[in-house]
């Protein structure tokens, strides 16, 4: 910290601050310390003045490190939002403007420029083809009759006003939209909204009967525009409706023509594609993280550490990753071509035909072989008999998988389990129910109760369906990044009195969502919705929200801190070690050993649970050799 006021570097001032609160017991007395409080407050000024500046990237490090410091007031989560939505509407209007930024940010930064802009991609005027007026006011009517949280009509205008403010007031975009460099429709615009929004929050039918008000409050948005800015009708929709719907929960949504069929394909358990995992690597250049066995791509050979340098003979350094996704994916039968390079040797075609690709959610400690379930070591301490069972997301298989290696594990003679949920988002209900009931025969496991408290539905552990008995230890490592089922898993087992949980305190993801379809289009808007909460068996409510802002997620029993350096590295090696790669000399898979998570200090929530499950075990084989000598 005294480096970065020395050199007066705001952001390392801040960030150091940051490392200090995450380190100490005492997090309210970092920020109450004068010096520290000074910077703070500075770097609360220089946010202010970065975001006035249009240096959007700045402005969004230091809101992103002001919240990480108030996020239990969620004092910055407003700030935070809405430079996350001007970057947002950057993306989508003025990708090639958004890159230049990021460019000049890294280079401020000391670090190599980014590539040139890469064009592939839809353009926006594509993207919001099909985007209606009534699409966003069925979106609002639905949302005033059943949020969970039961905002007002009032305030979903409100919101979506706000977001055109953003939008006109986000000066990079006049390279797109010129009209907003216009300081004198600008204005009359943005009074325009003042007095539309005024004429809601004024009317005392709005409530009452919703849908009058929304359709004047439209088409006066229709009319100021055409009057001032003067934008494409579609843009002002698109962003109107995702303002008055973001304000509802961070879960609620509305999912536009465009992105519905990947909506469509994030829900289901399988989608078709050519079957590799992709990321960019610190050249942005699309790298391959794995290939998944029985695939397109690892039928063909594709392997970890290619390089994809085009996808149908077009290049993809600077592709945006969703782009690429977009690319490779599509219908079963179809074929795409992939340009790889392999180490420093020449580029070469690869044709893949695209097929049905399976997701498989449960893996072990240590990969052996190509197979995405059985190619795994879920021993992590076969001397002792301890497993390891990671679940990463609760898709339509994941409770069958679990129950299949559990069952192996046990004829293999296991005698604790170490379940690992930290960084699953959820899934299916159903799933995590399943996977539950895995462990306990008897007992509610979650029960759903819409906005007026009421019990829609109660989930119950089925007799017969338990595998693993009560007197195995099982100990479940949770953290910020287990959300929705695989909170409910753990709870309820902690609930249950089944497990011991290991880690720090859930993410808070306890809300029901359900799906409309909003529209006439071809395809019609989707619209996500949420309409009630999950509570565990005793009663507790999962859900961060505005009804439940003091007690959230899941508590450990036992609570193990990371420091952002062994997070960012065990994560690094997890993956590493998770990939199937061909050794070039010798033409044989190889694999990276993840035993220094557990020597080296990398994972101390995985050191600790292993200690407990080995405790647990050498407690029981104990009582097991008294009661054999008694």
């Amino acid at each position: 910290l005294q480096e970065a006021l020395a050199d007066s570097d705001q952001r390392e001032a801040i960030q150091a601050i940051v490392e200090m609160h995450v380190l100490s017991h005492d997090e309210q007395g970092v920020l109450r310390e004068a010096g520290n409080a000074v910077v703070i407050e500075q770097s609360i000024a220089a946010a202010g003045t970065a975001e006035r500046e249009g240096r959007w990237l700045e402005a969004l490090e230091l809101y992103s490190q002001l919240n990480v410091l108030y996020k239990e007031s969620r004092r910055y989560e407003n700030d935070l939002q809405r430079i996350g939505s001007r970057l947002a509407m950057l993306r989508l209007y003025a990708p090639e403007r958004l890159h230049q930024l990021r460019s000049e940010h890294r280079v401020r930064d000391g670090e190599d420029p980014l590539p040139p802009f890469n064009e592939i991609g839809e353009s926006w005027q594509e993207r919001l083809k099909g985007v209606s007026r009534e699409m966003v006011i069925k979106a609002i009517h639905q949302a005033a009759n059943d949020h969970v949280e039961r905002t007002s009509v009032t305030d979903m205008v409100r919101g979506g006003t706000d977001a055109l403010r953003t939008l006109a007031t986000t000066k990079d975009l006049a390279e797109t939209f010129p009209t907003l460099d216009e300081i004198q429709a600008l204005g009359e615009f943005l009074a325009e909204l003042d007095f539309i929004e005024r004429r809601v929050v004024g009317n005392d039918r709005a409530e009452a009967n919703p849908l009058p008000t929304l359709f004047r409050a439209m088409e006066q948005l229709a009319e100021a525009n055409v009057r001032t800015i003067n934008l494409p009708e579609a843009v002002i929709i698109h962003e109107f409706g995702n303002g008055a719907v973001g304000i509802l929960d961070e879960y609620s949504s509305i999912i536009w023509p465009d992105e519905r069929s990947r909506f469509e394909r994030s829900m289901r358990g399988a989608f078709t594609g050519v079957g590799i995992q992709i990321s960019l690597n610190d050249a942005l250049e699309l790298e391959v993280v794995t290939p998944l066995s029985g695939t397109p791509a690892f039928d063909a050979g594709i392997q970890a550490k290619d390089i994809i340098t085009a996808i149908d003979h077009e290049p993809t350094l600077g592709i945006d990753l969703n782009d690429a996704v977009d690319r490779i994916t599509g219908p079963a039968g179809t074929g795409v071509t992939l340009t790889v390079r392999r180490g420093g040797r020449d580029e070469f075609h690869v044709d893949l035909i695209r097929a049905r690709i399976p997701i498989h959610s449960v893996k072990g400690w240590r990969r052996t072989g190509e197979d995405e379930v059985e190619g795994w070591d879920y021993f992590i301490d076969p001397s002792n008999g301890v497993g390891y069972l990671r679940v990463t997301q609760f898709n339509n298989d994941a409770t069958r998988e679990a129950r299949s290696v559990i069952r192996d594990l046990e004829r293999q003679g296991l005698k604790g389990l170490i379940l690992d949920l930290r960084y699953n988002p959820g899934g299916l209900l159903s799933e995590a129910v399943g996977l539950t009931n895995l462990f306990a025969d008897s007992g509610i496991i979650v029960t759903q109760e819409d906005r007026n408290g009421r019990t829609v539905e109660r989930h119950r552990a089925r007799w017969g369906s338990q595998i693993l008995d009560d007197d195995t230890p099982l100990v479940v490592l949770v953290n910020e990044g287990s959300a929705s089922a695989s909170e409910i898993v753990a709870g309820a087992l902690q609930d249950f009195d089944r497990a011991v949980l290991v880690g720090e305190q859930s993410f808070g993801k306890g809300s029901v969502q359900q799906v409309f379809e909003v529209g006439r289009g071809r395809p019609a808007a989707l619209f996500k919705l949420t309409t009630g909460y999950y509570k565990l068996p005793n009663g507790r409510l999962v859900h961060r929200g505005r009804m439940n802002a003091d007690r959230w997620g899941v508590q450990p029993d036992v609570t193990v801190e990371m420091l952002p350096d062994q997070i960012s590295d065990a994560l690094e090696l997890r993956r590493e070690a998770d990939a199937y790669r061909i050794d070039p000399d010798t033409g044989r898979p190889t694999f990276e050993d993840p035993t220094p998570l557990i020597n080296e200090g990398l994972d101390p929530q995985l050191e600790a649970a292993l200690l407990l499950v080995r405790s647990q075990v050498a407690v029981e084989q104990a009582v097991a050799r008294l009661a054999g000598a008694n």
